[in-house]
């Protein structure tokens, strides 16, 4: 692995840094229109998603420089964006699936935050189990028409369009799965707020009840839509989302560090010392195993199972930082700012969001020991 960087990749991290600099917003506020406004102050410099092409709103930038993107957004600790999970997940698969009208119709609009996407994949019998959704949409006249129900839809209750994994029925009588674009406003669409431990509501569950799309907001072929869904997977696995986090959770320990460090620490020995050392160490892992990533992406080599190890290592890692923040700061982990005991309580999900660790360890099994698949009733 080559980590050296070109003079034009150090050329592409200093612009950025001054941009940040320049407009970082002084109060952090992650409010829907805080994030809004941030994510539109980025449009304007086409710090969005610099990984897409020009014609869409990005700078058409290498892995690398795409890489060097994320550390430094984690780094400076700016707000999300409102538009999130449309570019990361929806944006790049339209990319690499859409017609060249969806394209010139959808992309833009997302990177502006013109259009808010969230995605609507998991169902209550069906979480990081896709394979195993319920969820039909049948073809009448030029419509689909969908009934049904989604969980953990992130943003969408702010959101003006989704992204709707569904089964569907071929001419030939098979059955199979296709991506469709939903109107979030249409008629027979209901989305109920899901309020989580932090007391936020990013989480929504939505219903469908014969809600109609037009036949030709399909993404990808018909009866095909898990070879595209893997273009999704693998971007929220990937490379953005564990490096930003990696970021954020190694200045997270090094705060923690300092902490402990100051005179009244002194009685931090046994085995909460060894559990921070751990710490440190899993720390380090975990941006070699990015740093692996961004090297295969790189030189073009298939990832295979390395999303899931590296999901699977961040949400073990994340939990146990916190869970040794919480045993050194003591009351002050739970009673003192929300800046103390939300990131605490946040980080529980980190093994369930983004497709469970049980589900990780699946892919683990099947995919790089080449074990037997696990049996699905």
């Amino acid at each position: 692995m080559d980590f050296t960087f070109t003079p034009e990749e150090l050329a592409f991290r200093d612009e950025l840094r001054d941009f940040l600099v320049a407009h970082r917003p002084p109060v952090l506020d992650e409010s829907f229109e805080s994030q809004l406004n941030w994510q539109r102050v980025l449009y304007e410099g086409s710090w969005v998603a610099p990984h897409w092409p020009e014609e869409f709103g990005g700078r058409g930038c290498s892995i690398t420089e795409y890489a060097l993107y994320v550390e430094e957004m984690g780094r400076h600790r700016v707000p999300q964006i409102a538009g999130g999970v449309g570019i990361n997940m929806v944006g790049s698969t339209l990319l690499g699936h859409g017609r060249a009208d969806q394209k010139a119709r959808f992309l833009r609009p997302m990177l502006a935050g013109d259009e808010i996407w969230c995605q609507m994949l998991s169902e209550p019998d069906a979480g990081s189990d896709l394979r195993s959704i319920s969820i039909r949409a049948v073809q009448d006249g030029d419509w689909w028409v969908v009934t049904g129900q989604k969980v953990w839809s992130s943003s969408a209750a702010q959101a003006d369009l989704g992204y709707l994994f569904v089964t569907t029925t071929g001419e030939d009588g098979a059955v199979g799965t296709t991506c469709l674009i939903c109107d979030m406003h249409a008629a027979g669409v209901d989305v109920r707020p899901l309020r989580q431990l932090t007391g936020d509501s990013h989480f929504c569950e939505v219903f469908l009840t014969e809600a109609r799309i037009p036949i030709d907001q399909v993404i990808g072929p018909v009866g095909q839509g898990w070879k595209v869904l893997q273009t999704t997977l693998s971007n929220e696995r990937g490379l953005a989302y564990p490096m930003k986090e990696q970021m954020v959770l190694s200045q997270s320990l090094g705060e923690l560090l300092d902490a402990v460090r100051t005179p009244d620490r002194k009685c931090l020995r046994g085995e909460l010392r060894d559990q921070l050392v751990q710490c440190v160490i899993h720390d380090r892992i975990f941006r070699l195993l990015n740093l692996r990533t961004l090297s295969r992406l790189a030189e073009g080599e298939s990832l295979g199972a390395t999303p899931s190890m590296t999901k699977l290592f961040y949400a073990n890692y994340a939990q146990r930082l916190h869970q040794v923040a919480m045993a050194v700061k003591g009351m002050d982990a739970i009673a003192g700012s929300p800046s103390e005991w939300n990131p605490i309580l946040w980080y529980r999900q980190s093994s369930i969001a983004g497709g469970t660790s049980e589900i990780q360890r699946n892919i683990l099994a099947e995919v790089a020991l080449g074990l037997p698949r696990e049996r699905r009733h």
